[in-house]
């Protein structure tokens, strides 16, 4: 091996020491982390990985595909078959990239510019991006009436702003999410669609804890990312029902906005699929349980757990989320704490958090095997670092948490020679 390309590969090897090192001493209380298993990543280094498919799923022509596409196609029917099991969905597209390229794609696929659009602000949840995304691709955008005291949609003056007529669809992409979106509740319109980024529900909406709106709603698109409840590959996913919603957006995803799809992905994403119709419902229960018993225990310990004033007593979270509201030196102080003792928690500046606070997620931790004990321990030191105690004195206690390699919920001892 030459000389620099030797250097080069050593140089890589020690960035994936580090990261693997780093990585296994997490705390993960990141939301949009998951923990991915051997057995959902096992495609990525198959040789789908140097082919694609140029376009057409529901119109999929062999003769206009390059030569041996037809190998690959079958990939999509899997999905499909899948996504119809987990999610009654009749369209499953798998070539978006990602969430943000899933939407982005369904927007320009649905809307024109010029067109007036509903969107849920990043104040009240909403993601971040879709501002700046909405006014690039010429749209006319109008927050969702949001009742941030209740942390609840405004369903009434929603209503109105629907049955107007005067919006051709809705985006709701919520990135920070303890409530599901009350899709029985709204109104409907002549050629209003919903496009719901449930890339944080995915796993919510298969396991079925969270109401499918594809279930009682021919005018909504699922899409998002596949990389966080679900727990699977980086890759992007748009569902719908309704087969006049499905051709337009499988007629223009691509070839139009995604030309090149990863086919190494998709398979990824079979897998992870595969995966959560055996051990999905499990895993979500324990998710959700995992994430009320972490908010009643910041509770115990004096934080200020967010609810939604429609959650029945005892209950803080519909999702795998957590909102704490702090202050913001609180924020700061515990920000700093965090980053030094690598506890992945992420820190807000929202009207939804009251000003501040810090959103926790308790997927990665629920399949790491974490136990109730475990999680009482870590309130008191989140509580600890907050108030300002030294992130040094806390070492001991973390080292206590850290370290699970466990990947529960999961095909486990897999054999090269029966998945390739």
């Amino acid at each position: 091996m030459h000389t620099f390309l030797q250097e080069q590969f050593e140089q890589y090897q020690k960035i994936v020491r580090n990261f693997e090192s780093n990585n296994h001493m997490t705390i993960p209380l990141c939301a949009a982390e998951p923990i991915v298993s051997k057995f959902s990543k096992y495609p990525l280094s198959s040789s789908f990985s140097d082919r694609y498919i140029k376009s057409g799923i529901r119109t999929f022509d062999v003769e206009d595909q390059f030569i041996g596409s037809e190998y690959i196609y079958p990939l999509y029917e899997m999905v499909l078959q899948l996504c119809r099991a987990l999610y009654s969905s009749d369209l499953a597209d798998p070539r978006p990239l990602s969430g943000m390229n899933a939407a982005i794609s369904s927007l320009m696929s649905l809307t024109e510019q010029g067109d007036n659009v509903l969107y849920l602000h990043p104040e009240n949840g909403g993601h971040a991006s879709f501002i700046e995304v909405l006014r690039r691709l010429g749209l006319k955008a109008t927050e969702v009436p949001f009742d941030v005291e209740a942390s609840e949609y405004d369903v009434a003056e929603l209503n109105k702003l629907i049955e107007s007529g005067e919006f051709k669809c809705m985006l709701v992409a919520p990135s920070d999410i303890i409530r599901c979106p009350p899709f029985k509740e709204l109104s409907s319109y002549p050629g209003f669609h919903i496009l719901y980024d449930c890339t944080q529900s995915f796993g919510f909406l298969a396991s079925g804890d969270h109401l499918n709106p594809l279930k009682f709603r021919d005018d909504v698109v699922l899409l998002g990312g596949t990389h966080k409840t679900l727990a699977g590959p980086t890759t992007g996913l748009v569902m719908a029902k309704n087969g006049e919603l499905a051709d337009s957006l499988e007629s223009k995803i691509s070839p139009y906005f995604v030309r090149n799809p990863q086919p190494h992905h998709i398979a990824a994403l079979i897998f992870t699929l595969l995966e959560f119709q055996e051990f999905g419902g499990e895993f979500m229960k324990n998710t959700l349980i995992n994430a009320n018993y972490m908010g009643r225990c910041l509770q115990n310990v004096g934080f200020d757990v967010i609810k939604p004033a429609s959650l029945k007593e005892g209950q803080l979270t519909e999702t795998h989320q957590v909102f704490v509201s702090l202050s913001k030196e609180q924020t700061e102080t515990l920000d700093k704490a965090a980053r030094r003792l690598n506890i992945s928690l992420d820190t807000r500046r929202r009207k939804l958090y009251r000003g501040y606070g810090v959103r926790l997620g308790s997927q990665a931790i629920t399949r790491l095997g974490w136990d109730k004990s475990m999680i009482q321990e870590l309130a008191l030191i989140l509580r600890d670092l907050a108030s300002g105690r030294s992130p040094d004195d806390m070492n001991a206690k973390l080292d206590q948490l850290r370290g699970k390699n466990n990947c529960l919920y999961s095909v486990t001892n897999i054999n090269e020679h029966e998945f390739q």
